[in-house]
């Protein structure tokens, strides 16, 4: 990052000096063990409740929405922080923008919004009520308003930064300011012109895209280096639905959001955007000698862990009370695999329960319901691989001590800190190989080969019909192949005080371990003289993008380690009849050292109704109608049985309307 642009920012707000940094900040993000939520931590008894949770990043304890704090002023909650060896975070909204917000006048205000088609300001989402509309990713003026915020908060001592909303969260009706129109104008220039050879008033603007060069409203100056996208919507009847299907530059525009790099000109703006935003941050925070980790909310690439929300849909409820018997792990599982296909390689991934315009968390479930959801699902979270943040304090009424909740948290933070070796540098194993001698508890398995250990994440799933409160599960048997000489057996769980020593016997070549009792969750820990992985092979996790646009590539290869970086990653919307120029759906070469089963998992259903649809090597291998209309997809993964060798998986849908898929897992696929 170049040193003028570091200039600039600090130019816009006129920065103060930097504050001196404690030598106990921790910057390290391979030595959090535990993330908690304390939002604000800007008085002595935010800080004390935040100080009591066992944790080593702070998340949001600052945090910039609207109007921005002295942060100077601030900055005496930090040294306690560093002291006890804690990374204090900060944050700041790239996306929402107030009339009048930190002292902005009506004519700036107006310079730093992203408009829709109509060339108007689109409110947030669509909502008037929200008060607030976003501001113009292509307008390097209003990212260097938003990152000040951050500049500042670096400069008072923070350690890290939670970016909200990096990609502007734009709705289809926005992005269309004229830094954007220019950005697009320089997209088709890049991609037709220089990359086709095409010239700025070639015949096939108007063959191809129905562009009128003729029009000096659209192109004033008869060429594509004056085109103007709102104009062209506008004459064509598309303003209010520029997605729709007879617009052929529906797919070069994109769709916002686009993670697909090169895909649409929303995939680069959106990639032009972060990586300014990383970059000057970083350059500021190099510039004083400092790091600053950087995450942005969702997955994304160009940051150092990620930060994944979660939502209503994770807290069904049955009779009143949480319901308690679903699985997620696919879907952290799913997360997990798609960071790495972003990134190229493994950061951390945190869940946590995200706000949005109220706090899903917090008004859906009572003071039980979030003790057992976080038993339940943290744990759950942490053995698939990732993170939970526990959430201390938060906006909307979110105070753990007001719930019940705060001694939970402390037990399970305690617990995870303790036991960190457990979630480190471990790979997959296959459940389905672990056989559990009732209904409804659930397992991941995992293996730390170096260590020869096998880990089984047990979960209760269970609870009591009267309270919602789990129930504790006795004398659970499990039953698991043998993979080598076993030198001890211990089961631990956050609800034991100390470990418990498990007896094994072999029976039919089988170990078989019974756990005395079960409530919420427990770890098996297995450590052998001797190791052998292989007849427990891994499951693989495809990783999945929801993307309302139809995928580049169709056929994918996947490695006994997933998906490569280099490839696109298939799109969780598998489409039907109603939107064939959407439809590409996705097909997998895939290579079995053995026999094995492919696992979809359906996530939602469009109201039309779908049919998913299975082809092995060109064959009919299921077919399920999905009716839509508002009823729940599947509860239960369909699994399809392939054979071992080299196959061609194909899945479609000729149903009436879309269906999204929450996962795609083969099972028994790793080496």
């Amino acid at each position: 990052m170049a040193v003028p642009r570091t200039l600039i920012l600090l130019a816009v707000v006129g920065l103060v000096s930097l504050a001196a940094v404690d030598a106990g900040e921790v910057i390290d993000i391979a030595q959090v063990r535990v993330f908690t939520v304390n939002e604000q931590v800007i008085d002595k008894d935010s800080l004390d409740l935040a100080l009591s949770v066992p944790s080593q990043l702070w998340v949001r304890p600052w945090f910039r929405w609207r109007q921005a704090r002295d942060y100077q002023k601030d900055a005496w909650v930090i040294a306690p922080c560093h002291q006890r060896g804690i990374s204090f975070g900060g944050g700041l909204t790239l996306s929402a923008l107030y009339q009048g917000e930190n002292g902005l006048d009506e004519r700036t205000v107006h310079d730093f919004l992203t408009c829709d088609p109509w060339g108007k300001p689109y409110p947030a989402f669509g909502n008037a009520a929200s008060g607030y509309w976003h501001g113009s990713l292509a307008n390097h003026r209003y990212l260097d308003y938003a990152l000040s915020w951050g500049i500042k908060q670096i400069d008072a001592g923070v350690d890290s930064l939670f970016l909200d909303e990096v990609d502007g969260a734009y709705s289809i009706h926005e992005g269309f300011d004229d830094q954007g129109l220019a950005g697009f104008r320089a997209w088709l220039t890049r991609r037709y012109c220089q990359g086709e050879h095409w010239s700025s008033n070639d015949a096939r603007w108007i063959s191809r895209f129905h562009i009128d060069l003729t029009d000096s409203a659209i192109c004033p100056d008869a060429g594509i280096g004056s085109f103007n996208y709102r104009v062209y919507l506008q004459k064509h009847g598309w303003a209010d639905q520029p997605d729709h299907p007879e617009n052929p530059l529906r797919d070069e525009w994109g769709s916002p959001g686009d993670l697909r790099l090169g895909a649409s000109y929303c995939s680069e703006c959106r990639e032009q955007a972060l990586l300014y935003q990383v970059d000057a941050l970083r350059a500021h925070a190099r510039s004083a000698g400092r790091t600053v980790l950087l995450a942005a909310n969702g997955l994304n690439r160009h940051v150092d862990f990620q930060i994944q929300g979660l939502w209503e849909d994770c807290l069904p409820q049955i009779g009143g009370h949480l319901d308690v018997s679903k699985s997620y792990a696919t879907r952290w599982r799913t997360a997990l695999a798609r960071s790495r296909q972003l990134m190229g390689r493994e950061v951390p991934v945190m869940f946590f329960h995200d706000w949005g315009d109220g706090f899903p968390y917090w008004q859906h479930l009572d003071g039980e319901g979030h003790r057992s959801w976080m038993r339940l699902y943290a744990p759950e979270i942490y053995a698939a691989g990732g993170f939970f943040a526990f959430p201390v304090m938060g906006p909307f009424g979110c105070d753990a001590r007001t719930d019940g909740s705060l001694a939970t948290i402390r037990t399970l933070a305690t617990f995870f800190d303790r036991n960190a070796e457990l979630y480190r540098n471990t790979i997959w194993m296959a459940e389905r190989m672990v056989v559990v001698d009732r209904p409804g508890p659930t397992c991941i398995a995992k293996a730390q080969p170096e260590r020869h250990r096998l880990l089984l994440h047990l979960f209760t799933h269970a609870s009591q019909p009267d309270s919602g409160a789990l129930a504790t599960l006795t004398d659970v048997t499990l039953r698991f192949p043998r993979l080598g000489t076993i030198r001890r057996a211990v089961v631990l769980s956050p609800d034991a005080p100390e470990s418990l020593p498990l007896p094994t016997r072999i029976e039919q070549g089988q170990v078989v371990i019974t756990i005395p009792s079960l409530c919420a969750y427990a770890v098996v820990v297995i450590d052998h003289d001797d190791f052998d992985p292989h007849p427990m092979a891994a499951d693989v996790a495809i990783p999945l993008a929801a993307a309302w646009a139809r995928p580049l590539q169709q056929s994918f290869t996947i490695a006994a380690d997933g998906l490569g970086a280099e490839s696109e990653v298939p799109n969780a919307f598998i489409q039907g009849r109603l939107h064939p120029q959407l439809s590409n759906n996705p097909e997998f070469v895939v290579d079995f050292p053995g026999p094995g089963s492919l696992i979809i998992s359906i996530e939602a259903v469009a109201d039309q109704g779908a049919r998913l649809e299975v082809l092995v090597d060109g064959h009919p291998a299921t077919t399920v109608e999905l009716a839509g209309k508002g009823a729940p997809p599947p509860a239960i993964p369909i699994a399809i049985p392939i054979p071992a060798g080299t196959h061609r998986i194909a899945i479609d849908n000729h149903g009436p309307d879309w269906l999204r898929l929450g996962a795609l897992t083969l099972s028994g696929y790793g080496r």
